[in-house]
C-alpha cells in the first residue's frame, strides 16, 4: 500500500512538472483605437544585438493587421512618425536554438509612453515546432486581441 501510495505522489509531481514547463503564456496590454487606426504610421526599431532582424517579421506581422509599419535602425527613423515599436528578445538552447520570450512594446513617438505591449513565452516543450514567426504573431496578437493567456493550440475566444 506504501508503494502504491509513493508511485500516485511520484505520478502526480511529474505530471504537474510537465503541465508547468510545457505551457505557453502570452501577456501584455492591448492597443486603444486611436493606436489602431490604419492612419497611424508605425516604425519598428532594430535592436543592434539581433542578428536574425526580427524587426522585419514584426513589421511583417503589424503590417498584415493593416497598419502602416516601417523598420530599421533607430538612426533611420522617419522624423514623422506616430508611434516607435521596440522588442526584447531572449532566446534559449535545447538542443537547438528557440525563442524563449519575446517582448514588443509600442511608444508614443510624442510622449516616449507605453501604449500597447504583447508578450509571449513558450518552455522548450511548447517551442517544437514553432517558428520565430509563430512567436512574433503570439505577441502582435495581444496587442489586437488583448492578454488572453492560453496555451498551444488553443484559440482565442470569440
Amino acid at each position: 500500500m506504501r508503494n502504491l501510495t509513493r508511485s500516485w505522489l511520484a505520478a502526480a509531481v511529474l505530471s504537474l512538472a510537465y503541465i508547468s514547463v510545457g505551457c505557453a503564456h502570452v501577456s501584455g496590454r492591448q492597443l486603444g483605437e486611436a493606436e489602431r487606426n490604419a492612419l497611424a504610421s508605425y516604425y519598428v526599431e532594430h535592436q543592434p544585438k539581433d542578428g536574425r532582424h526580427l524587426e522585419k517579421q514584426i513589421a511583417d506581422s503589424l503590417h498584415s493587421r493593416g497598419l502602416e509599419v516601417s523598420s530599421g535602425p533607430a538612426e533611420d527613423r522617419p522624423e514623422r512618425v506616430d508611434y516607435i515599436v521596440s522588442y526584447v528578445d531572449r532566446w534559449r538552447w535545447d538542443l537547438r536554438m528557440y525563442l524563449y520570450d519575446l517582448r514588443i512594446e509600442v511608444l508614443d513617438a510624442a510622449t516616449g509612453h507605453v501604449v500597447g505591449s504583447g508578450q509571449s513565452i513558450q518552455p522548450s516543450l511548447s517551442a517544437m515546432g514553432m517558428t520565430f514567426r509563430d512567436v512574433i504573431d503570439r505577441a502582435v496578437a495581444v496587442l489586437f486581441e488583448g492578454p488572453i493567456a492560453r496555451t498551444i493550440g488553443q484559440t482565442a475566444p470569440e
